[in-house]
């Protein structure tokens, strides 16, 4: 495993993977966006190679689209098997196979790094369109919380909240500023989907056979879908 971490993180479970009692690693400290896969030596060695992401927020997947995107029409053809007759062609396979990316984040996305700039076009959509989707995405995440009227807390003490102004009657916990937070959701999902799709679309020009689909159920995680790409 090869690991492209931004930031130095605490690293506790490394010690996990010490003295052969996990999966080797080597770890790179650096932004997905200024990394060169073709540059890293110890992937030269590697007859196929396989990116992985989850929930690399916002641009960090269109960085990472477009690093191994790059790398991919860079990469060797390798001979995927040696035939014994000079009549039958050889049969070669990319070094780079696929990619596995869980995304999420939409509303953290920009344009200037955004890799479906060309999807936009074809259907129409501008800069400031894209802004206003990358907004509007968070609304399938954004969750409704209830309310505790009577602002008990766990102590069984009744305290009083300044400045906080109490829900209408007529307001359930469904219904947020007037609108029904179920279709909110729904236009937050589209908004996501449209960004996703670029990505697809973009995956497919270069290359790949690609597909967007759920990997969890989002009664465990609302960020649920993860987009797939097999090097043709």
């Amino acid at each position: 495993f090869f690991l492209i971490d931004k930031a130095n993180c605490r690293r506790k479970m490394d010690i996990y993977h010490n003295h052969n009692q996990g999966p080797k690693f080597i770890r790179y400290f650096l932004d997905i966006q200024d990394l060169e896969l073709g540059s890293i030596e110890e992937l030269k060695s590697y007859n196929s190679i396989v990116g992985l992401s989850k929930h690399l927020c916002g641009s960090g997947t269109d960085f990472a689209l477009r690093c191994v995107v790059n790398f991919a029409k860079n990469c060797k053809e390798k001979p995927k098997f040696q035939s014994t007759s000079s009549e039958v062609p050889m049969s070669y396979v990319s070094q780079f196979s696929g990619l596995a990316f869980a995304t999420c984040c939409h509303h953290c996305c920009s344009w200037s790094s955004y890799v479906g700039k060309e999807f936009f076009s074809h259907i129409q959509l501008t800069a400031d369109d894209f802004d206003l989707i990358r907004k509007m995405s968070s609304r399938a995440v954004c969750g409704i919380r209830k309310t505790n009227p009577e602002n008990i807390l766990e102590t069984g003490e009744k305290v009083e909240v300044k400045g906080v102004s109490k829900r209408s009657e007529k307001e359930d916990s469904h219904t947020v500023y007037g609108y029904s937070a179920h279709p909110k959701e729904q236009i937050g999902l589209m908004c996501k989907r449209i960004i996703d799709l670029g990505r697809l679309q973009y995956l497919k020009r270069n290359g790949f056979y690609s597909e967007l689909i759920p990997y969890i159920d989002r009664s465990v995680s609302l960020e649920n879908m993860m987009l797939t790409a097999l090097k043709l």
